[in-house]
């Protein structure tokens, strides 16, 4: 077979993971791993969990595959995601992590990242920069739902974003 040992359980959790079914998709990755303790169904199975609201649980997937692979970026990624606390500068910590991987961050790891860098700038007032971000991730990872679906929040006075810029023209 050209799968690896927990191959097709992994498939299913993605399918189930796809559609938003987080408790399946949940038990098909853990069914996953337990065919084979690798670092891809590590991964597989933080996805599950921190997209579910497992956080924690989330971590400790995330640090077994790093554990497992010290060079996987896209865990080392949404670890630092989760690990962000209000108390630190996202922006800041988000950048250096894309200047250490100088183009070899993945482009939906690179697509979350900007999200998340995104939503920083918000917090601290700077809807420009996050405008900017989303601009870039955007012709980086055209078809990412998340990124068509982020829009900043209004300005005050300014209505309801696009339709009210359309009838104030």
């Amino acid at each position: 077979s050209l799968l690896p040992a927990g191959g097709v359980p992994h498939w299913l959790a993605i399918s189930h993971w796809n559609a938003g079914e987080w408790e399946p998709a949940e038990k098909y990755m853990r069914e996953a791993l337990a065919a084979s303790d690798s670092p891809y169904h590590h991964f597989g199975l933080a996805r599950v969990l921190d997209q579910g609201g497992k956080a924690d649980e989330a971590k400790a997937e995330y640090q077994a595959a790093i554990a497992g692979n010290p060079e996987h970026l896209a865990a080392k990624a949404y670890l630092l995601m989760l690990e962000l606390t209000p108390e630190q500068d996202a922006v800041a910590e988000i950048q250096a992590f894309f200047d250490a991987n100088p183009g070899m961050v993945p482009a939906r790891v690179a697509s979350d990242l900007t999200l998340t860098m995104a939503n920083a700038f918000l917090a601290k007032g700077d809807v420009d920069k996050a405008k900017s971000a989303i601009r870039q991730a955007k012709i980086n990872d055209p078809d990412y739902k998340p990124l068509l679906d982020w829009k900043p929040p209004a300005a005050e006075g300014e209505g309801e974003g696009e339709d009210a810029e359309k009838k104030g023209s």
